[in-house]
């Protein structure tokens, strides 16, 4: 782990610190009974996504017995390092049931015995249960030195700023794809106008990336469920076209949250459901 002596406001970058192994919560044994009366929720993608699967899960839980399924083969399964409160289960070899759209479904189709899979992203899915997912999607183990300090720096004007690259720029970039500057640099516009002395903390899935940007600034860089943590403790956001940082400003319950108007570069999918109404898109 780097610790770095002096952390201040303005162009600051803060490294990144070694990873802790990961440790599965609640791991159902291979010859656990599964029972009759219960359904699994399937977990795939990265952290946005499997916790949108997870808060969904959640919200079901008050009536099923519910039991979560590991499909995160590209990314690897990260609900382990939150206080999650449902078990991961081998594959039952139950029925899959689909989710219908991206749209919310006020009425999904859920039978016992059955695999649920989708992307569920809309909060209206698990406000049921907000007070629950609030705490139980907070660091399981204790966060770096470097992550204390970066949250120690997060006061009223502390604004965090997600710039999703990476597979945006590669394999994901036909459906996604990276939102241009100007989508930025008219949100830095939008919050500075009103949050006064705005400071803005940079995540971004690239190592030390400095946006060009005319802003007080400081770029974070930590493990992604510790960046998630961060993001949680800053007033105001602007996320990018990402399920993760959507997470960073929803578990913030930021005041002012900037989004895109476009989640998908495509255009032909229907994400009006995905940005609460209280967001300000752009």
């Amino acid at each position: 782990m780097v610790h770095q002596k002096a952390f201040h406001r303005g162009r600051t970058v803060l490294q990144r610190p070694c990873e802790p192994p990961m440790v599965t919560r609640n791991v159902a044994q291979s010859d656990q009974q599964l029972g009759t009366q219960m359904i699994s929720v399937n977990t795939c993608g990265g952290l946005g996504n499997q916790i949108f699967q997870y808060a969904f899960a959640r919200s079901l839980s008050p009536k099923y017995d519910v039991k979560l399924l590991n499909s995160c083969t590209q990314y690897g399964n990260s609900l382990g390092y939150f206080n999650i409160t449902l078990p991961i289960a081998p594959h039952p070899g139950w029925r899959w049931i689909a989710e219908r759209s991206l749209r919310f479904d006020p009425n999904p189709e859920i039978e016992d015995n059955s695999i649920l899979a989708g992307y569920w992203q809309c909060e209206r899915y698990f406000l049921n249960v907000e007070a629950e997912l609030r705490k139980e999607l907070t660091p399981r183990f204790p966060v770096s030195y470097t992550a204390e300090k970066v949250a120690e720096q997060m006061g009223d004007c502390s604004v965090m700023l997600h710039i999703r690259r990476g597979d945006y720029l590669t394999w994901a970039a036909a459906r996604h794809g990276a939102l241009p500057m100007d989508y930025y640099m008219r949100a830095v516009k939008h919050i500075t106008e009103r949050v006064e002395g705005a400071h803005f903390f940079v995540f971004s899935d690239e190592d030390n990336y400095r946006p060009p940007l005319r802003c007080s600034m400081t770029v974070v860089h930590l493990l992604p469920h510790e960046d998630l943590w961060a993001m949680s403790k800053c007033r105001h956001a602007i996320i990018a076209n990402s399920s993760f940082s959507w997470w960073g400003a929803w578990l913030a319950n930021a005041k002012h949250v900037v989004a895109p108007k476009q989640w998908f570069r495509t255009g032909n999918e229907d994400s009006a459901d995905i940005i609460p109404k209280r967001w300000t898109q752009i």
